[in-house]
């Protein structure tokens, strides 16, 4: 800026002796043209000193800040695409993570949560941080879960083999053996912080004759394994099985045929090592060929679990469970027939369903005549057979009540006493049903 206004003020200089040649019609001499040019730019140089000094000093240019991107939460199926299936040979694993628990899998009909993967099947077992009971049967409670963390990883391979007939040639659908049976899926309750938890990765079978131990440890006792129709705690390796011995820590008596005792049992210790390798040999015919599943020899016949309650508190059987139950769902009435004697409670609920029954023959009598009216003889016997159902029900409700009532403090002398009237009236009145189904079928 100041070389600008200087050069501005030798031109403006020479500008002004060359006016003045020509007003003289003269030459300029040097000695007249370097005074005028210095004396202009003299007084630029010092009119720009004092602006300088007059103007505040300029703020140092800063570079402008972009503000900061706030960062965008992963979702945990963003960047995430499960491998195609190329043959029914080779299927992969799904990502679980992030998924309610109760909309992975189905039950079964054997009480196994499990996933179909393309004709095989992966059992599920579901791992909380505390080790308590997730009932997989129960998808009102299972709502409650989310996914964290999964045992495979996703896109892992699953291999399959398929069963042959005679010939040779495989059937459709029916596998054999497949690389991985089990998945452990760790949840929490929605809300809740994530479990510091990492799952073991169990390794994969790489055929019938071999397989690998799973980890127990951490895993709630009524989500491992099954009972067996024996009344045994096992647990399935292929064609094979191994019992799983429960041991409690404080050295406690364990009914492993009560579901609820083994609901409240946490695992804490296994003697064999996760992954341990359990090879299994099968029978063979006199030709030397194997039977389809009948395992004759196996590594691992048994397995030890060291185990512990869930909570500080007393470990409850499932009687003991329905009888506290009872007592909190107790109707005010119940408790009032218990306040008087037992013979008083029994008698209380012997004339209100023997009033129920007698009072409802009469209709079901009227309704047995008018829908057997034309009828075939099978056809009345299935009426007959729903109208004195609807009795049978009446009286078993009552007997309940009196079980109920002896459970609660009643004698089992009166129960036996006053259970027996009531099914006398109940034989009484569902025989006058019968009489009439005897008469029109004549």
């Amino acid at each position: 800026m100041i070389k600008n206004r200087i050069r501005f003020a030798v031109k403006m200089g020479l500008a002004g002796m060359m006016v003045l040649n020509a007003a003289g019609c003269g030459k300029t001499a040097p000695s007249t043209v370097q005074p005028a040019v210095e004396s202009a730019v003299k007084d630029v140089v010092e009119e720009v000193k004092e602006e300088a000094a007059a103007e505040p000093e300029p703020e140092e240019e800063t570079e402008t800040q972009e503000p900061e991107e706030e960062p965008v939460e992963e979702k945990p199926y963003d960047n995430f695409s499960l491998k195609p299936s190329p043959d029914k040979y080779t299927q992969y694993i799904d990502k679980y993570v992030g998924m309610n628990a109760a909309n992975v899998g189905y039950t079964s009909l054997g009480g196994d949560r499990m996933i179909r993967i393309g004709d095989g099947l992966l059992e599920i077992t579901y791992v909380t941080a505390d080790g308590s009971y997730v009932g997989i049967d129960d998808e009102e409670a299972l709502r409650n879960y989310v996914i964290v963390a999964q045992s495979i990883e996703p896109n892992t391979e699953v291999k399959f083999d398929f069963e042959k007939d005679s010939d040779g040639n495989e059937y459709d659908s029916l596998v054999e053996h497949q690389s991985y049976e089990k998945i452990d899926l760790l949840v929490k309750e929605i809300g809740s912080e994530d479990p510091d938890i990492t799952l073991t990765a169990i390794n994969p079978s790489p055929d019938k004759y071999t397989f690998y131990i799973s980890d127990y440890v951490g895993k709630n006792v009524r989500n491992i394994g099954y009972i067996s129709l024996g009344g045994d705690c096992r647990d399935r390796y292929g064609d094979a099985n191994v019992l799983l011995n429960l041991v409690a820590e404080d050295g406690s008596y364990i009914d492993v045929e009560d579901e609820t005792i083994l609901q409240q049992y946490v695992v804490t210790g296994q003697n064999v090592a996760p992954n341990s390798e359990m090879k299994m040999t099968y029978e063979v015919d006199s030709d030397g060929n194997e039977y389809g599943n009948l395992v004759d020899t196996q590594t691992y016949d048994a397995i030890t679990l060291t185990v512990r309650p869930v909570t500080d508190g007393p470990v409850v059987s499932k009687k003991e469970a329905e009888t506290e139950k009872a007592q909190e769902e107790k109707p005010a009435e119940a408790e009032a027939a218990d306040n008087g004697s037992a013979s008083e409670g029994y008698e209380a609920i012997y004339n209100d369903y023997a009033e129920q029954i007698r009072n409802r023959t009469q209709s079901l009598l009227e309704e047995y005549r008018s829908e057997s009216a034309g009828q075939t003889l099978d056809k009345k016997a299935e009426i007959c057979n729903k109208k004195v159902e609807v009795l049978a029900t009446i009286n078993n409700e009552g007997v309940e009540k009196m079980a109920d009532h002896m459970l609660h403090g009643g004698d089992s002398g009166g129960y036996s006493e006053w259970s027996g009237k009531l099914m006398d009236v109940y034989m009484e009145e569902s025989q006058k049903i019968m009489t009439e189904y005897m008469d029109t079928a004549i």
